[in-house]
């Protein structure tokens, strides 16, 4: 059993409301109550089962980065099931509105409501999550080796994705920076996992991404997924020639006054990238600050309308289609002609700049970011310990090809941080080659066992012989012809 008090100026309050909540759900993977007690100020409730929160299970094992995977993989099926019998009596598990306890005999999960904001990213979509009696792994002697023999490819790779990765954003881009979609890049920011409590729950940061960043590694061909032209309020609707139509009424009565496009790497593709991960960090010897190199995941596209004046004309927004931002297989900026004003219901009259600033149409103001993936040096040690465990070469690009995922290439500009290594080795070894030499060419004093002085000459090589014996030889020539002439 697991004993819950209930302290401070609204405890009975709060102890009433858990009554009511938990009293009337009936599931395994929510707290079930067990009984209450009060007496005085003092309120408690009993819960069925000996639970711990799971952020300290999962520190238990934080030294096993296959099994954080495996705990987590045998968890989601439980979770799915409590999401949908709340579903079913017309409840929502909310976003970050609850706390996940285990029973580490058992490795069942409980739910706990509340809303405190410390558990995070728990409930996101992983397919074919189910794996049954979790908690014979808990105690055996080789339970990585059993974890990694109960998980598929998909469902490792799936886990890092929504559940180990963190996210980070670009600050607003100018126009004429290009991007390229699934590519690694070397990306300084100060955004860094917080502590096991909080490990999904940090702040969105903006980090400069134009200035700083350099690509690493990128892949030829990459599917895209595009959302289509979106206002605040509704979609745009889709010409015949692939240019997207918004009435003015629309984008000018909607807060903000903007319309978005969104360009996205599809799930397989990220799964691409872990799947020879390892292979892209050895080559490029990176060994540390994993934060650092990040995945390429989307650009958001923005348009935004300004100023709005009470004299705007009845007209008609047109955007290009997305085809329009792209310049390669999966590198994208923006076009020539991104948008434009029209009269037309169709389109086919565009208004220039001037005719449409004459007409009193609001002007663009064109503006995108980028969206990024990382992982934790503990997640790349885990694939790399998953793949082994599945028979392939983490440092080789053997399950990409299994998998028959596009390979990745290092991109022509080499990572600044490896020219940096590359010359300090270099200009250590000149250094040494130099010593060497010196000691090896120049006369030296050295004293014996009995205390004498030697002087040692360097021992004379070969090519050194050879030149001196050619000199020789020609000043002799000169000598004998000299004397020749002087005879004859």
């Amino acid at each position: 059993m697991t004993v819950v008090m209930f302290e401070g100026d609204s405890a009975e309050q709060e102890w009433q409301q858990d009554i009511a909540t938990y009293s009337g759900l009936r599931h395994p993977n929510i707290l079930q109550i067990y009984g209450v007690a009060s007496s005085g100020s003092i309120h408690a409730a009993v819960f069925h089962g000996d639970l711990v929160p799971l952020h300290q299970f999962l520190h238990l094992h934080k030294h096993s980065p296959v099994l954080k995977v495996y705990i987590r993989a045998s968890t989601m099926e439980q979770f799915g099931r409590a999401d949908d019998y709340l579903t079913s009596h017309g409840q929502r598990l909310m976003y970050g509105q609850y706390n996940v306890w285990i029973k580490p005999s058992t490795g069942t999960i409980s739910l706990e409501f509340t809303t405190d904001y410390w558990e995070g990213r728990w409930g996101w979509p992983v397919d074919a999550m189910a794996i049954q009696n979790p908690a014979f792994l808990f105690n055996a002697p080789n339970r990585e080796a059993m974890a990694i023999d109960c998980m598929s490819l998909h469902m490792y790779h799936q886990i890092c994705h929504w559940i180990l990765s963190y996210s980070v954003d670009s600050n607003y881009l100018p126009t004429f920076t290009s991007v390229t979609l699934g590519a690694v890049v070397s990306w300084p920011h100060s955004r860094q996992p917080m502590a096991e409590i909080n490990s999904f729950t940090f702040e969105v940061q903006r980090c400069n991404f134009s200035d700083d960043c350099v690509e690493l590694a990128s892949v030829e061909h990459i599917k895209v997924d595009i959302c289509g032209w979106f206002g605040s309020d509704e979609e745009g609707v889709v010409m015949a020639n692939g240019w997207t139509r918004f009435s003015t009424r629309s984008v000018i009565s909607s807060y903000p006054r903007a319309v978005h496009l969104t360009l996205r790497v599809g799930g397989s593709d990220i799964f691409g990238w872990l799947s020879q991960a390892n292979h892209v960090l050895k080559r490029l010897e990176i060994a540390s600050n994993f934060h650092n190199y990040v995945f390429l995941e989307a650009i958001s596209i923005y348009m935004r309308i300004q100023p709005i004046t009470e004299n705007t004309p009845i007209g008609y927004l047109f955007l290009c289609p997305a085809s329009h931002f792209r310049t390669g297989p999966a590198s994208f900026t923006w076009p020539d002609c991104p948008a434009y004003w029209s009269l037309d219901f169709s389109g086919m009259e565009r208004l220039s700049t001037e005719e449409a600033r004459y007409f009193g149409f609001p002007s663009f103001e064109s503006s995108s970011q980028v969206s990024g993936t990382f992982w934790e040096g503990s997640t790349y040690a885990g694939l790399r310990q998953f793949h082994a465990g599945k028979g392939f070469d983490p440092d080789s690009q053997e399950l990409a090809h299994h998998l028959e995922y596009p390979l990745y290439q290092l991109s022509s500009e080499v990572p600044t941080h490896v020219d940096a290594e590359a010359e300090v080795a270099e200009s250590a070894a000149m250094t040494q080659l130099s010593a060497s030499d010196f000691s090896a060419t120049s006369a030296t004093s050295a004293h014996d066992s009995e205390g004498r002085i030697h002087d040692k000459m360097a021992p004379v090589s070969g090519i050194f012989k050879l030149l001196m014996n050619f000199q020789l030889g020609l000043i002799l020539f000169i000598f004998v012809y000299q004397a020749c002439e002087a005879i004859f």
